[in-house]
């Protein structure tokens, strides 16, 4: 999956997948700052076995850095 995150769920997510030993691969690009809303963003290419929900943990980091739930 190629997407472009907010640093703050990068870092997140690398926590995420260091502590529970998750099988993901993070390939990070250069940093930028986001004209509109002048956050730090990174371009990022994430590796995945085609039976993990990636989905759900992104939901779950995404909610816990932004303490939505």
């Amino acid at each position: 999956m190629d997407c472009e995150l907010n640093v703050e769920v990068i870092e997140a997510l690398e926590a995420e997948i260091r502590n529970k030993k998750l099988p993901l691969h993070v390939q990070k690009g250069i940093m930028f700052r986001e004209s509109e809303s002048d956050t730090l963003m990174m371009p990022v290419q994430i590796d995945y076995p085609d039976d993990f929900d990636l989905n759900e943990t992104l939901c779950e980091v995404i909610n816990k850095t932004y303490n939505l739930k």
